[in-house]
């Protein structure tokens, strides 16, 4: 099967939970959704290193909706961080940059404006 791109909100499921169990329960409850969402048994969904690190960390705590990339293979399903996003927002950044530096304009120089004629 091809890979499938899911929007999964924690927060619903972590606002209810205890501040101190929100970090072991997030990982779980990602298992889950991915899990319903495709269809597939709980013990057959694997999780990568780098989405964990990123729901404990990051998610855990700010309980934004994660973005996760989905491939199954002969029936296992793995998760790993949709990086589409990121490389874009880094590109988008970089473009940015460029811009300014093209008006011979650093980041911290702002264009000053003309004082209103009064009269």
């Amino acid at each position: 099967m091809p890979s499938k791109v899911l929007t999964i909100n924690i927060r619903r499921y972590l606002v209810k939970q205890p501040r101190g169990r929100r970090i072991r329960k997030a990982s779980r409850y990602l298992r889950e959704r991915i899990a319903h969402y495709t269809k597939t048994d709980l013990d057959k969904v694997r999780i990568s290193r780098e989405l964990n690190n990123l729901v404990v960390k990051y998610y855990s705590i700010k309980m934004k909706p994660v973005k996760v990339s989905v491939n199954i293979d002969a029936g296992i399903a793995t998760a790993s961080p949709f990086e589409a996003i990121q490389a874009k927002t880094t590109e988008m950044k970089a473009l940015g940059t460029e811009k300014g530096k093209e008006r011979g304009m650093t980041q911290q120089q702002k264009p000053q404006q003309k004082p209103a004629k009064t009269g």
